[in-house]
């Protein structure tokens, strides 16, 4: 027994490992990964045309690429340059000098990606794709150096270079490769002066030139002449090439120092260096200056680049025209100015749009850059700061005035000139247009609303004046005074009217004319600002059940209150127009027989109607009461009454 019991686990574990063995094994999944040429034949096929680029050719589309599968587009694994390096060596190429597109890790703007039909994999064939970025005008003027015909690539290296300029060698040795600098007819077109290894571009434009001789476009006139001497030694000199004078006397031998001699002058010329500015030969700038304007004011003051840079830019320096406003040399004017406060600024801006009847006192004073800065600032127009600020700089009492809960939104968002002109105006306090037209500006649409209907004759008339304050106010809506106190300045009649009646309607007693007139106008006659019986009813809500009783008084019925109440206010309760059968008289003829068998014959001249009577609505078709003394309802009225006469 104890043998079974130990054998039997054996034999099974034997059985299963047996089988097991001989059961057929299936191996694990696996992903084959498909490269991008096996689904993009046709593509490649397509980028293989022409020269092509080595990864392009051995399919090798992941050495730039991202496999990119669900994300539906052909990632690059690094951005520009970066790219590139890892297969071309940036040391080689990057050296001193950098071509822009380059440093700028812009292959792609020479170069294409996969293939072209052009070595190198280029763009663009010769100079045509150097002109895709340089202005072809300055290398096709009337006279063209003969390397720029062959190519670009005849001077300069493609990439970068130890030379500046990129170019193939340093400049003398380059043009040492065309130019024999000692042979006799270069000596004699140089007026004899031996100049091999100078800057040949200190006079010749290496591209091309209007001029003989391929000078540079402004030359100074004694190189044209060929007289050298002028400023330089004798070309048998020791020192043949040597000034005859040195630094700004030298300038001032032919321009007349007392010209430029003045109150305030440029410090270079000051100190006689006029060569900070100007080149002595030639120069592709007016007044031979060696850079363009704005370019060659920033190579001193530096500091000013990169403020000018932020922010909204006078014209003139966004255009880099310093002598727009400077004088390059000396002005009687402060900063070298060239003319003095608005009469400079008047040269460019048209006086007549900023003068006027009326002007702003800083534009009488021609003192513009009290508001505005002359070069740069972050406010729109130029402004030293933000309107509100700028404003209140001289309007200081403004500033406090302004300090209340009720400001007029322009005001208040500080938009002074949504109102006022700032230069000029031919309205009083420089109003952009007359009070009668100024506010139909912003409000236009409450005037269109209430054409031809009850208007309000001061907004009609567009006197908003004369109840609103124009900038701020205590009160709600600018209000000169509180509602009450605005309105009966006009309405005289009222304001009398309530110091001789005892009952108020309480709306008016209580200054809030508006819960029953639109202040500007309305549809309804009266500027109500709904009809009369919705009006009424707004407040007075308890009788609104008593006309929904089967018979109604003729005037509750129409709506007409007025037939019976007075609107603002009345010697008697309630604000009725009269009292008892004096008031139901204007409708009720009470010498009418009918009247008068309706009333038993009993005379009703002296009687409140209201005794026997609702002003309404009644459930009794004669307006009665709802609880009727027994006698009246039989009209024996001679049980109670002693008739007389």
């Amino acid at each position: 027994m104890y043998l079974k019991r130990c054998l039997f686990p054996g034999m099974l574990l034997t059985l299963l490992y047996f089988y097991s063995g001989c059961a057929p094994t299936t191996p694990p999944a696996r992903f084959v990964e498909k490269t991008c040429v096996d689904c993009h034949q046709d593509k490649l096929a397509e980028l293989k045309k022409g020269n092509v680029h080595s990864p392009v050719a051995k399919d090798q589309c992941g050495k730039c690429h991202r496999p990119h599968g669900m994300i539906g587009a052909a990632y690059l694994k690094k951005e520009g340059a970066l790219l590139c390096f890892d297969c071309h060596e940036k040391e080689a190429i990057i050296e001193k000098q950098v071509h822009s597109a380059l440093k700028k890790g812009e292959c792609h703007g020479c170069h294409q990606p996969h293939s072209s039909p052009l070595s190198n994999l280029l763009t663009a064939e010769g100079n045509k794709l150097c002109f895709s970025c340089h202005d072809e005008k300055s290398f096709t003027r009337s006279m063209v150096h003969e390397p720029v015909t062959k190519g670009c690539d005849s001077c300069h290296q493609p990439h970068s270079s130890p030379n500046s300029r990129q170019l193939i060698v340093p400049e003398d040795k380059l043009c040492s490769k065309c130019h024999d600098f000692n042979n006799e007819s270069f000596l004699q077109a140089h007026s004899g002066y031996v100049v091999g290894g100078k800057t040949c571009t200190g006079c010749h434009t290496p591209h091309s030139s209007s001029n003989d001789h391929l000078f540079r476009e402004m030359v100074h006139p004694p190189l044209k002449s060929g007289d050298c001497n002028s400023c330089h030694r004798s070309k048998d000199a020791a020192e043949p090439l040597g000034l005859i004078k040195e630094g700004g006397k030298l300038c001032h031998t032919c321009h007349d120092e007392k010209k430029h001699k003045s109150s305030y002058m440029h410090s270079p010329l000051n100190e006689g260096k006029c060569l900070s500015c100007h080149r002595p030969h030639a120069g592709d700038f007016a007044g031979i200056v060696s850079m363009k304007d704005g370019k060659l004011c920033y190579s001193c003051h530096s500091d000013k680049k990169d403020e000018f840079q932020h922010g909204i830019s006078h014209l003139p320096v966004k255009e880099g025209n310093c002598q727009g406003c400077h004088d390059p040399h000396s002005s009687r004017f402060k900063f070298i100015l060239k003319n003095e406060g608005g009469s400079l600024c008047y040269e460019c801006h048209k006086k007549e749009k900023f003068t006027g009847r009326i002007n702003h006192q800083p534009t009488a004073e021609g003192n513009c850059l009290l508001c505005h800065d002359p070069h740069v600032a972050k406010q729109k127009h130029i402004l030293r700061a933000p309107q509100k600020e700028l404003c209140y700089g001289c309007h200081k009492d403004k500033k406090k005035e302004f300090d209340q809960v009720n400001v007029h939104t322009p005001a208040g968002k500080g938009r002074c000139s949504d109102c006022h002109n700032p230069h000029a105006a031919s309205e009083k306090a420089l109003l952009v247009k007359g009070k009668g037209e100024l506010c139909w500006n912003c409000h236009a649409d409450m005037k269109e609303g209430l054409q031809g209907k009850a208007i309000h004759p001061p907004f009609q008339s567009g006197k908003c004046s004369s109840c609103h304050n124009s900038h701020v106010s205590k009160y709600s809506f600018q209000l000169r005074e509180k509602e009450k106190k605005v309105c009966l300045s006009c309405h005289l009649s009222i304001k009398k009217g309530m110091a001789k009646n005892q009952m108020i309607h309480m709306p008016l007693s209580e200054g809030n004319c508006v819960v029953c007139h639109n202040p500007h106008g309305s549809k309804i006659d009266g500027q109500l600002i709904r009809p009369l019986k919705n009006l009424c009813l707004s407040c007075h809500t308890d009788f609104a059940a008593e006309l929904e009783r089967p018979h109604l008084h003729a005037p509750a019925k129409k709506g007409e209150c007025l037939s019976c109440h007075l609107s603002h206010y009345s010697k008697h309760g309630n604000l009725l127009a009269g009292m008892g059968s004096s008031l139901c008289g204007g409708c009720h003829n009470l010498k009418d027989t009918n009247f008068q068998d309706n009333h038993n014959r009993i005379p009703v001249e002296e009687s409140n109607c209201i005794g026997c009577h609702e002003p309404h609505g009644s459930d009794h078709e004669n307006l009665f009461h709802k609880k009727i003394h027994e006698p009246f309802g039989d009209k024996l009225c001679k049980k109670c009454h002693e008739l007389k006469g």
